[in-house]
């Protein structure tokens, strides 16, 4: 619904591509976790999601995700 409105209405949707890689980033490092039997495991944090985090209106609690 919300695509489909941001069409209509030439908006910005709330989701964007740029956030389902983002999803994707962070499952595969919850599944690399899992198959190390639930350890922590290193996460590189990428350039376009650091610049949200820092843009971020919360950007102490986004920080602790990555």
């Amino acid at each position: 619904a919300d695509f489909c409105h941001a069409v209509r209405t030439g908006t910005e949707p709330r989701s964007s591509a740029e956030i389902g890689s983002d999803v994707v980033w962070i499952t595969e490092a919850v599944d690399r976790s899992l198959a190390a039997g639930g350890r922590l495991v290193k996460v590189q944090p990428r350039a376009t999601t650091l610049s949200r985090i820092w843009s971020s209106p919360w950007p102490a609690a986004t920080a602790a995700l990555i």
